[in-house]
Formats: C-alpha cells, sequence, structure tokens
C-alpha cells in the first residue's frame, strides 16, 4: 500500500461523527488505484506536443487541459512529491503510465492514490464554470448519493 493510499486509510478513520466526510474516504479507499512512479512526457510523443504545464501549481488545470487534448484518462485523488505530505492532485494516465504535466520536472519521486474522472465530466465542468477545478469530491458523492 502506497503512501497516499494510506493517508486516505488513516485520515477516513479520523471522520466518524462525520458521515459525509468519512462515505467520501471509505468510496476512494475502495475505488481508488494506486500508482508509484512518474513517467516523463517525452516518453509519448503525444503527451509531449500537449501537455507541457502551463501554469504552475495548477494541477487541475494542467490536468484537464491535457486529459481534453490527448487520449490519456484523467484522474484526482492524492499524491506525494518527494515523499512529503500527501496532498490533493490531478494527473493523467495512458496505457498504465502517471504523466504529470505539473510535477514532472520538480518531483524526483512521486506516488498517486485517486480515481479516474471521466472527460465528459471535465468538459461539462469547464463549460459551466468557466474553468478548471477539483472534481473529486463531487464526482465521489455523486457516485455515493446514486448508489442508495
Amino acid at each position: 500500500m502506497n503512501f497516499p493510499k494510506r493517508y486516505v486509510r488513516d485520515v477516513g478513520t479520523l471522520f466518524k461523527d462525520s458521515l459525509k466526510q468519512k462515505q467520501f474516504y471509505d468510496y476512494l479507499l475502495e475505488k481508488g488505484t494506486e500508482f508509484n512512479s512518474l513517467s516523463k512526457s517525452k516518453d509519448d510523443p503525444e503527451i509531449a506536443k500537449e501537455c507541457v504545464a502551463k501554469a504552475p501549481k495548477e494541477c487541475f488545470y494542467n490536468a484537464q487541459r491535457c486529459a481534453l487534448d490527448t487520449s490519456a484518462e484523467y484522474y484526482e485523488g492524492f499524491g506525494v512529491c518527494n515523499g512529503v505530505v500527501p496532498t490533493e492532485h490531478g494527473w493523467l494516465v495512458k496505457e498504465g503510465k502517471v504523466y504529470d504535466p505539473t510535477w514532472e520536472r520538480m518531483c524526483k519521486t512521486t506516488e498517486y492514490f485517486g480515481i479516474e474522472i471521466p472527460k465528459d465530466e471535465v468538459r461539462k465542468s469547464w463549460v459551466e464554470s468557466g474553468m478548471a477545478r477539483q472534481l473529486l469530491w463531487e464526482k465521489i458523492h455523486s457516485e455515493i448519493k446514486d448508489s442508495r
């Protein structure tokens, strides 16, 4: 179990009295996928051409924009850069490999744990809000609500 997944597991135990937050962490723990390494964008011509980070420290914008312009999938969850504290983060997955236009140049080691956010949901969010924004909480709470 990688560091971000352990973080989700441990933080989820803190919310015994907050059903909505506990459900979020339980869902993510059950449905999430672990990724333990970062591939370099130069290794994939499509990613190299379309996925240069346009905005430092704007992971959701960088990864969503790239996902909409390429065949890569868009993921959100928690990421760890250089073994520091897990943070909410957005990245790309293509053919099982992680590409991260925001962290690629600044992190020597990375770990990720999250779920795919379908491109149609990313596109809808951009049209409705006019900007990139975090979608993970909304996605999970929608899934929980629909499963009742």
